[in-house]
């Protein structure tokens, strides 16, 4: 498999959807079922480090299924809205993700580590979402209005 040049990758015509913003696309379609499935038995939502529970975890819950299937049909579309949103979305979570990760990390007791995700999940999960942030930002030529 070739790889495309800069000059290449410039002469890609616009609006034509890359196969990976497809692929995130049912990815997004995909994490919506998985929110309705677990709406019910969600009881707590971790934002910032702190614990939110009960009715706003639920609130939180649908502001994800209804920020998912925007940008779900979104890029199926290739709509530009869609593609900042996804941005915002992102890094939105890389930044939960690492302020909850380290507020646990340094606020738990010494023998505890029932709610420490481990570091190789947290490591893991923060450079998938590092690149498929990375991924959604280089193709911003392909979105229109």
């Amino acid at each position: 498999m070739r790889h495309l040049s800069q000059t290449e990758k410039e002469k890609l015509p616009e609006g034509k959807r890359p196969i990976g913003i497809t692929i995130l696309s049912v990815f997004y379609f995909l994490s919506v079922l998985t929110i309705i499935g677990v709406f019910n038995a969600a009881y707590r939502y971790p934002l910032f480090g702190i614990s939110v529970m009960g009715i706003g975890a639920k609130f939180i819950l649908l502001i994800n299924i209804v920020l998912s299937l925007y940008i779900a049909i979104g890029f199926l579309k290739l709509k530009r809205t869609a593609w900042m949103v996804s941005i915002i979305y992102c890094i939105f979570g890389i930044m939960n993700l690492a302020i909850s990760y380290f507020k646990i990390l340094f606020n738990l007791p010494k023998d505890s580590n029932s709610e420490l995700m481990s570091p190789l999940v947290f490591v893991t999960t923060m450079i998938f979402m590092m690149l498929v942030t990375w991924y959604i930002y280089s193709r911003k030529k392909v979105f229109k209005n």
